[in-house]
């Protein structure tokens, strides 16, 4: 090979990741976590190029010889029963298996294309490592953004608490993009984005109808209101959100788990004190991984105290807010949607009904001047009372509906 050719293949692609997460496990973990992507390699039989180099990549990144790539080649050709088993005890319910299946993605697509039995195969693959499917979507978002180059809505993933993102700063440095300042051009949007996210891992249904006050053609822009009072506490209580953001804060040193009991740590912000119990969650803990995972999907569920502190994690201005209109902010970023309004009719204020001819005396809704005020079971009122309570307090245990 003369020199140009030389030059050209050593440059094609950076040599290796700096610091990627792989590195650090055992040898025996090490030969495991790339026998388990050879298995992705050749799902559809057909080993590429581009997806051996992207191997090679990585044997350099865990500091290996080059020579492992000849044994992968052949596990991949003949995979036997004994080392998939072993595969999968080194690397269920372990917080590296989320860097797993990132890689698993981007070997998926190296050959520039995805095929059925890759998709298949790492299905199966997160199925038995017990990945969360909303874990599973926000890694494979983080790797269409990586390989698109759209670093803005990568941003998100490296801040907020649903990736943990000590196994994905590698690919900062390894795609030369300086951390603090994609954390500084993405401040205005990562909020939004995260509110959005978790819009998409809610598994509360909305039912809307056309909005209706006592006379139908005093309307206001928003022409739809949902037909039920809204449900924080269900949109947001589901695995998919809670088990990531606990994680995070475990990984931030902010929790404990001692005997089933969860407790904030002295870096917590809320204090050093108890916060809730496992028993009855659904969830378990791993003392040697530090880590949380969804034992009984069946019977989740979690104190009413997780959603409150997720909304605080999430919106920290939220705690003690003084301005009722700041109320729309998460709403409009997880519905898409305003809260329900009533509508000013000269010195008067109109309710919207709940059915035909039926107004609710306990719904919250916004009045035009900025306030809450609560329905009381008629059309309308001359004179009514403004409510003083709390964002958090509305979000939480108030009765309201979305308007849009």
């Amino acid at each position: 090979m003369d020199i140009f050719d030389a030059i050209s293949e050593a440059t094609t692609e950076a040599n290796a990741f700096t610091d990627h997460a792989g590195k650090a496990l055992s040898l025996e973990e090490r030969i495991l976590y790339l026998q388990g992507l050879s298995l992705v390699m050749n799902a559809d039989n057909d080993i590429h190029a581009e997806e051996k180099e992207y191997l090679r990549i990585l044997i350099k990144s865990f500091d290996m010889d080059e020579s492992i790539l000849d044994s992968c080649l052949e596990f991949a050709n003949a995979p036997d029963k004994d080392t998939i088993q072993d595969f999968f005890r080194a690397f269920r319910r372990k917080p590296i298996a989320q860097l797993f299946l990132f890689d698993a993605y981007v070997m998926m697509g190296r050959d520039g294309e995805s095929h059925e039995k890759e998709i298949n195969v790492i299905n199966k693959i997160v199925e038995q490592l017990e990945i969360l499917k909303g874990t599973q979507q926000d890694i494979y978002d983080l790797f269409c953004h990586i390989k698109n180059r759209n670093w803005q809505e990568s941003a998100l993933y490296f801040d907020s608490f649903l990736l943990d993102k000590k196994y994905f700063q590698h690919l900062l440095a390894y795609y030369e993009v300086d951390y603090e300042t994609l954390m500084a051009e993405t401040e205005a949007i990562r909020k939004d984005r995260l509110l959005k996210v978790l819009a998409g891992k809610s598994q509360q249904e909305l039912e809307w109808k056309p909005v209706r006050y006592e006379n139908e053609e005093c309307l206001l822009k928003e022409t739809s209101i949902t037909k039920h009072f809204i449900n924080m506490k269900a949109c947001l209580m589901n695995a998919e959100v809670i088990i990531p953001y606990l994680q995070a804060r475990l990984n931030r040193g902010e929790l404990r788990v001692y005997q089933q009991q969860v407790s904030f740590t002295a870096v917590a912000k809320e204090s050093e004190g108890d916060f809730f119990n496992l028993k009855d969650t659904g969830l378990s803990y791993d003392e040697y991984t530090d880590t949380l995972s969804l034992e009984a999907p069946q019977t989740f569920n979690v104190p009413d105290n997780i959603v409150e502190s997720l909304l605080v994690f999430v919106l920290p201005e939220f705690e003690g807010a003084s301005n009722p209109k700041s109320i729309n902010i998460v709403l409009q970023g997880l519905f898409g949607a305003k809260m329900g309004m009533t509508l000013k009719s000269g010195s008067r204020v109109k309710f919207p009904m709940m059915k035909e001819g039926q107004y609710s005396n306990k719904e919250l809704l916004m009045i035009y001047k900025g306030y809450f005020i609560r329905g009381e079971g008629k059309s309308s009122v001359n004179s009514w009372y403004k409510q003083d309570i709390t964002l958090l307090d509305v979000l939480l245990h108030e009765p309201f509906r979305l308007m849009r």
